[in-house]
């Protein structure tokens, strides 16, 4: 197998003939991500295809991260070597139909705007929290790396600035947090980011309180919709179904986080 770079593009082949066309083609010093746009060969064997891929990309660039969106095409959940395969989705709410609960107040308890140092000094129950098909999702294999996670998001700003009017943490004992998002030339949109309860407050209400007090207030600021991505095995889309959101898009990801 051998691949060509060319316009955003990675073309791969597989004796002299093309199996897999990537576009969105984007490579960093350490990480690779891309969409499939075409695929030539045997869906029947796609996954053993994409060991390959992984094993020659790595080769070719010498990265130790990739991330690709595998378009139409469709693989189970699973894990195999260091390679991961999770199926996301995206969820929107139109805000214009969205009513405003006034009672969550009552539910959330003591709570602030969001401040980074929260997770620096709970981020071991922040961890323990997490399900492992999120751990998987972000590549954390221990709260280290799950706070490096975190903190290059907000400080870097990866997929936006975080919002710290739709941002806060539960305080008094410290219980969970919410995060949201700006997005990059998306007006009036916004991401929620990041939405966690410690284990022993679940069951409580605090992740629908949570997210219905953020969606309270970016309806009072005018935003007219709000995103969230979910892996599918999460148990809670279940409940952002409930408050209103709804899929509009779903794809299936190979993830390499060496």
């Amino acid at each position: 197998m051998n691949v060509t770079e060319k316009n955003e593009k990675l073309f791969v082949y597989e004796k002299d003939n093309e199996i897999f066309k990537i576009s969105q083609w984007q490579r960093g010093k350490n990480k690779a991500t891309g969409k499939v746009e075409k695929y030539f060969g045997d869906k029947e064997s796609l996954l053993e295809v994409l060991k390959n891929l992984k094993k020659t990309i790595e080769k070719e660039f010498s990265i130790k991260k990739l991330e690709l969106n595998l378009g139409k095409l469709y693989l189970a959940d699973q894990i195999v070597d260091d390679i991961v395969i999770c199926n996301r989705g995206m969820m929107q709410l139109n805000l214009c139909k969205y009513e405003p609960d006034n009672t969550v107040s009552e539910t959330l308890g003591d709570y602030k705007p969001f401040e980074l140092v929260c997770l620096k000094t709970h981020i071991n129950e922040i961890y323990e929290a997490t399900p492992d098909f999120d751990r998987n999702y972000m590549g954390a294999k221990n709260p280290n790396e799950l706070y490096k996670i975190y903190e290059r998001a907000i400080l870097e700003k990866e997929f936006g600035s975080m919002n710290p009017e739709l941002s806060f943490e539960l305080v008094s004992p410290f219980r969970g947090f919410i995060l949201s998002i700006d997005l990059i030339n998306k007006n009036n949109n916004f991401l929620i980011g990041d939405l966690l309860v410690l284990l022993k407050y679940r069951n409580k209400g605090l992740g629908t309180a949570l997210i219905k007090e953020v969606l309270n207030r970016s309806k009072a600021g005018g935003y007219s919709k709000a995103l969230l991505a979910v892996t599918l095995k999460n148990p809670a889309f279940t409940i952002y179904k409930k408050i209103g959101f709804r899929f509009i898009a779903k794809t299936t990801l190979m993830l390499v986080n060496n």
